[in-house]
């Protein structure tokens, strides 16, 4: 080892000129950083909405199509779910059958 290195550790002087290039070299370092991470928050939060809003949309299509496409041929031809007053009136008839016995 040199005797220079192990006396101690070396002082750096800077002029002041120096000084307010790092700095500003550190500003503008800094503010790329802040740019670019706000740049990549932003695209980041579209793509995973965008992402969202397809799975969303393949789901809602998924369900209504197993709703529709997957009934039975009975089920679209009988009359229980064609008209829901025909219920109500016959409900009524019938409680009017009971209250006359």
């Amino acid at each position: 080892l040199d005797q220079k290195s192990a006396s101690g550790p070396a002082i750096i002087t800077s002029s002041p000129s120096s000084t307010g290039a790092n700095a500003k070299s550190l500003s503008s370092s800094l503010l790329l950083v802040v740019i670019g991470g706000g740049a990549a928050s932003f695209l980041r939060t579209a793509v995973l909405n965008m992402a969202k809003d397809g799975i969303a949309c393949r789901l809602r299509s998924e369900l209504f199509r197993s709703l529709l496409v997957h009934r039975d041929w009975e089920w679209y031809h009988s009359s229980s779910h064609d008209n829901v007053d025909n219920d109500d009136d016959d409900d009524e008839e019938e409680e009017h059958n009971d209250e006359t016995n």
